[in-house]
């Protein structure tokens, strides 16, 4: 749940994510100690360094992260997540753009719904 410079707070607490994922600011993780416990983890962690902030949310049943829905129902299941405020913008096909571009864009779109989905 933190870069490697994190350290010193950890030390001082027993328990820690069983599985996390750090992209640049998002971190996702999964916690089996209970809602109390994590709340106690957080606290230590947002103490390690005054300019660094941290916001928790955490849930039992679906959580987001970046442009993932992991969802558990028995197994943990993902899917595509968008952002309300995201205008699903892209080029149109007749911009001054290489051609290559243009038609990189629906197949990346289709590679990445894909990787989340399945």
């Amino acid at each position: 749940m933190h870069p490697p410079t994190w350290g010193l707070g950890r030390r001082n607490f027993s328990r820690h994510p069983i599985a996390y994922l750090r992209f640049v600011d998002d971190v996702w993780g999964l916690w089996t100690y209970g809602a109390e416990a994590l709340e106690e983890f957080f606290n230590v962690e947002s103490q390690i360094h005054q300019r660094i902030q941290l916001e928790l949310q955490y849930a039992t049943d679906k959580i987001k992260f970046l442009d993932v829905l992991t969802i558990r129902d028995g197994s943990l299941i993902t899917d595509l997540f968008t952002k309300p405020s995201d205008k699903h913008l892209y080029l149109h096909r007749d911009s001054s753009h290489p051609e290559s571009t243009t038609k990189a864009i629906p197949y990346g779109l289709s590679v990445r719904a894909k990787r989340i989905t399945c």
